[in-house]
C-alpha cells in the first residue's frame, strides 16, 4: 500500500516535468542566463557586513576590544617565550629582540585572530596597535607592580626588565625614551 502511494505521487511529478509544470528553482551560484546570477548564504552575509557598517556602541567596542586583544597577545607571546626559551640571550641587540618579540606577537594575535574570525582589516589594524603600544609600553607595568609579573614570569625575568628599562618611558630598539 505504501509502495503504490509513493508511485503514485512519483508519477504525478514525472507528468508535471514533462508537462513543463515545473517551478524552476534557482541553484546557489549558477547563472540561469538572464545576465544575473544567484549567490551562496555565505556570499549573502558577507556582502550584508560590508554593506552595514559597524557604527556607534558596536564599532568603538570592537575596536576596543581588538585593541586589548593586541595587548593581551603581546603579553601572551612575552610569557609563552619566557617559558619556552627562558631569559633572552644579553648578547641580543634591541633591533633583534624587538624583531623576535614582535613576531612572536603576532602569531599569538593571528592564532587567535582565527579562532575569533577578525571581521575586517580595519580590526586587524587596531590589533596590531595594541601589539605596538604593547611592545613600547608593557615594562613600565613591570616597574609599577613587580611582584605580579614575577609571579606569572619570574623574579629574574622582572630583575632584567627593570634593569633593560627606566620607569615612565618608551621602550624602541632595546632604547628607553623618557616620557617627562
Amino acid at each position: 500500500m505504501i509502495g503504490t502511494q509513493g508511485q503514485a505521487s512519483f508519477q504525478a511529478r514525472i507528468s508535471r516535468i514533462n508537462s513543463g509544470q515545473v517551478s524552476q528553482v534557482p541553484q546557489p551560484g549558477v547563472s540561469d542566463g538572464s545576465g544575473t546570477c544567484w549567490i551562496t548564504h555565505k556570499s549573502a552575509r558577507r556582502m550584508q557586513k560590508r554593506a552595514a557598517p559597524e557604527t556607534g556602541r558596536t564599532a568603538s567596542t570592537s575596536g576596543l576590544f581588538g585593541f586589548v586583544l593586541g595587548l593581551l597577545a603581546f603579553v601572551l607571546s612575552q610569557l609563552g617565550g619566557y617559558h619556552l626559551f627562558g631569559l633572552p640571550d644579553s648578547k641580543m641587540t634591541g633591533d633583534i629582540r624587538m624583531l623576535l618579540d614582535g613576531v612572536g606577537a603576532m602569531a599569538v594575535l593571528a592564532t587567535v585572530s582565527l579562532v575569533i574570525a577578525a571581521p575586517s582589516k580595519r580590526h586587524m589594524a587596531v590589533r596590531i596597535a595594541g601589539v605596538a603600544v604593547a611592545m613600547a609600553t608593557m615594562h613600565n607595568l613591570v616597574h609599577m607592580a613587580p611582584d605580579v609579573f614575577a609571579m606569572a614570569f619570574s623574579a629574574e625575568w622582572v630583575e632584567a626588565t627593570r634593569a633593560a628599562s627606566e620607569p615612565g618611558s618608551i621602550l624602541f630598539r632595546g632604547v628607553s625614551i623618557p616620557l617627562s
